[in-house]
């Protein structure tokens, strides 16, 4: 993403009293840091159903941590 791009979605969060982008960013990057290796060797795999539920998955955790951050 664009720096510019990031600057309007920053915007608009702020507006929406929405969690800022750097603490987005931050959130999905330590769900990731977490996430377990058969999941990471999932997301790189060839075989799509493999990939597909590494992604299933990973889409699962970055939901939770984000329901879990705005109850906060």
């Amino acid at each position: 993403m664009t720096t510019t791009a990031l600057a309007r979605v920053a915007v608009i969060c702020s507006r929406q009293g929405m969690t800022p982008v750097s603490d987005l960013q931050q959130l999905v990057a330590s769900t990731l840091a977490r996430a377990p290796d058969w999941l990471k060797q999932g997301l790189v795999s060839k075989e799509e159903k493999q990939r597909r539920e590494a992604e299933e998955s990973l889409a699962a955790m970055i939901a939770t941590a984000l329901a879990s951050s705005n109850a906060n």
